[in-house]
């Protein structure tokens, strides 16, 4: 069998090129190969610690939130046994820590609708409440447990407020009124104020009709940015288990920043806490590990493909050497070959010579 170096120069030059070119494509190949899967890695590790972070905030100020609202809760029980005891409305709040309960206020609504009672008014005017979402949905006595309203502004306190409010029945049946208590946004959570969510995170609490009921951001610790809109219809699921969570990616309703999203539902209550970390910074990190890996691949690949062209320009100018050389070598041999015979031909002993004819 003929060897590679036994062929025709030029089929061999040919030969060396290609196996070349297709060595080097499968190195190249193999090598941005490992980069793509470094990257992709590198990615999924910051997406996951981002959803792990994103998780854990969320369940904490999901809790926060339940435990604001049982509180809430025990605080309306204690309320009501006075009501029900026959006590005077005005003196209804007296040695309860509302405070401690987050609240700015919190009121008695008798059955007509009227202010009975409120903890910033030991004499409190008359005021009519009864078109109040937070009145009106129990006075038919169907909804039970704790209503909580869209953010409203407060007619006795003057500020944005999310109203608590709870029926109040006599051991006979009768309606005795509705308990308010008054919850500010900024007092929902304390987590966020030693939290750092960077720059253009977010924590927002929403109900279950899908109502911003406070948004947290750097910027807006007050808990106001965005309350009351509607963010129905997006990615979050329509129905969420009690206790129930999961996660999404998508750009904020509100200020159309990118970032992943958490969400947990708060206890048995029908809220939804929602901690959104920012996409940009959780992938920061590996972003400028894949251009720097990235970087040095595509210089490797470049100085690769450099010195597979000069591979290839040094083979054909080489065979192209080989080449003249061989045909210098036939020229030679052809000439070696015509001075033989022309030496070989004068040696040879000249013949009779012809006699001429007679005239």
């Amino acid at each position: 069998m003929l060897g590679l170096f036994s062929i025709d120069p030029r089929h061999r030059a040919k030969a060396i090129k290609r196996w070349i070119i297709v060595f080097s494509g499968l190195v190249i190949l193999a090598m941005w190969g490992i980069v793509l899967e470094t990257i992709i890695g590198a990615r999924e590790t910051a997406m996951a610690h981002t959803r792990t972070e994103a998780r854990n905030l969320s369940a904490a100020f999901a809790d926060e939130v339940r435990h604001i609202l049982d509180g809430v809760g025990a605080g309306m029980e204690v309320v009501a046994d006075r009501m029900r005891a026959g006590r005077d409305l005005r003196e209804i709040y007296r040695d309860i820590p509302l405070p401690q309960l987050a609240t700015i206020q919190g009121i008695v609504i008798s059955p007509d609708g009227m202010l009975a009672a409120t903890t910033l008014d030991p004499n409190p005017a008359p005021l009519d409440l009864s078109d109040r979402e937070h009145f009106r949905v129990h006075l038919d006595g169907t909804f039970n447990g704790l209503f909580i309203s869209k953010p409203v502004m407060g007619r006795v306190s003057h500020k944005i407020t999310i109203q608590v409010s709870q029926r109040v029945d006599g051991k006979d049946g009768q309606f005795l009124g509705v308990i308010v208590f008054a919850l500010s946004p900024a007092h929902l959570t304390n987590l966020h104020k030693s939290t750092d969510l960077g720059p253009r995170g977010v924590i927002s609490l929403a109900g279950l009709d899908n109502i911003l009921r406070a948004r947290f951001t750097r910027d807006h610790p007050d808990g106001l940015s965005g309350v009351g809109q509607s963010i129905a219809g997006k990615t979050r699921p329509a129905t969420i288990a009690k206790t129930g969570e999961g996660f999404y990616v998508r750009n904020g309703l509100v200020d159309g920043v990118p970032r992943l999203y958490a969400y947990h539902r708060v206890g048995n209550y029908p809220l939804v806490v929602t901690v959104g970390l920012d996409l940009a910074e959780a992938l920061a990190a590996p972003q400028a590990h894949a251009v720097a890996i990235a970087s040095v691949a595509g210089a490797a690949t470049v100085l690769l493909v450099l010195l597979v062209v000069y591979l290839i320009r040094e083979i054909g100018r080489r065979t192209a050497h080989e080449i003249r050389l061989s045909e210098e070598r036939n020229k030679l041999a052809a000439t070696s070959v015509e001075l033989l015979a022309s030496k070989e031909r004068a040696r040879r002993p000249a013949g009779p010579n012809r006699r001429s004819s007679p005239i």
